[in-house]
């Protein structure tokens, strides 16, 4: 792993863990004993001891109650206790002033961070993902004969969208990078989440090596788009998200200037960067499956680490797949006008698609 990325990645970790208790805003975690790292070292080197998010502390505490993404998550009670402990945690940063040089400089911003190169990530993301996700569903065969597997045809209907989306896409950043925006986890997902009422709350967080400011309801929609099959999210997310809007407001949002129906506009709005962040592998796929590794290896040869991700990653497409569908994500995405001001401006890319 190249060491900028490894700085990316722990460095967050270890500020997340070291500058923010659970109750100055810090999502619920596992007890942290110590972090430390060697920057000069090539790679540097972070070291990081905690407790067992499963059982805690030397086994003392009790199981821990976890799921999986590829199972996904039924049980309301715990899903709302997800819901809170991201308001709660959203809530201590929201709409805050940031600065590179600030207490949370650490963290990066889509327009404040490397010049607001960032906020270019996603019409480029976008493009990467209607450009490569095509490559996963080639007819392609092993040298006998055998069908060489397919990922993302969950998400055919959406690759349809692409005139629209790229006609509009000036637009749906500014409405994805749209202020107020927060701290964000960034990987909320159910393989970092454990339930026991050790964590304040009755859930701990975990794998905090992505967190940069966006938009809140980002970790809410990536939540619900990918950990919870679409019968139960129809059936839960406006009683989910209203619960998150409430505490929100009880965490010291103000109402007035973040409504209930602009909250569920974001909800919607951000099931595009879900989308994205799924497909943003694709195209490190295509070449694993031209050269028929990884996931696409043969079925007698694949390892049964490469075919459980092959199974997430086709269940999580497929419910983030039915959720863009389901709350009319396109409608929205193209016919919206906003009614809620930007501030964000944005330069030239190399596809025009940004003034």
């Amino acid at each position: 792993m190249p060491s900028f990325i490894l700085k990316f990645i722990y460095l967050n970790e270890s500020h997340f863990y070291n500058d923010f208790t659970v109750e100055e805003g810090g999502l619920p975690r596992p007890e942290c004993y110590h972090v430390g790292a060697d920057l000069k070292s090539s790679p540097p080197k972070f070291i990081i001891l905690q407790e067992n998010a499963l059982i805690g502390a030397l086994g003392n505490d009790g199981k821990s109650i976890q799921y999986t993404r590829t199972k996904g998550c039924d049980n309301k009670e715990h899903l709302t206790m997800v819901m809170n402990g991201l308001a709660k945690f959203h809530a201590s940063f929201w709409a805050m002033k940031y600065s590179p040089s600030g207490p949370i400089g650490w963290a990066k911003h889509p327009s404040k961070s490397y010049c607001g190169l960032l906020r270019n990530a996603i019409p480029l993301m976008t493009s990467g993902s209607f450009s490569n996700l095509p490559k996963l569903l080639t007819d392609e065969f092993h040298p006998d004969g055998t069908p060489v597997a397919k990922l993302g045809g969950e998400f055919q209907e959406v690759l349809t969208w692409r005139p629209e989306v790229l006609g509009n896409l000036r637009r749906i950043t500014k409405q994805l990078l749209q202020d107020p925006l927060t701290l964000c986890h960034c990987d909320t997902h159910l393989d970092n989440v454990f339930f026991h009422d050790r964590y304040t709350g009755g859930c701990g967080f975990i794998d905090f090596g992505n967190m940069r400011f966006q938009n809140a309801l980002s970790d809410v929609s990536f939540f619900m788009a990918t950990c919870v099959e679409p019968d139960v999210r129809a059936k839960l997310e406006k009683d989910l998200v209203r619960n998150y809007h409430n505490q929100l407001v009880a965490n010291g949002v103000d109402y007035k200037k973040y409504s209930w129906d602009r909250c569920w506009h974001d909800y919607r709005m951000q099931m595009w960067l879900a989308f994205i962040q799924l497909a943003a592998g694709a195209g490190e796929w295509a070449k694993h499956r031209k050269a028929r590794t990884g996931m696409f290896a043969h079925p007698d040869k694949i390892k049964v680490g490469d075919q459980q991700l092959l199974e997430m990653y086709a269940t999580i497409n497929r419910r983030c797949a039915s959720a863009l569908k389901e709350l009319d994500w396109l409608k929205l995405a193209t016919e919206f006008r906003p009614k809620y001001p930007s501030i964000m401006a944005y330069s030239c890319c190399s596809f025009a698609c940004i003034d």
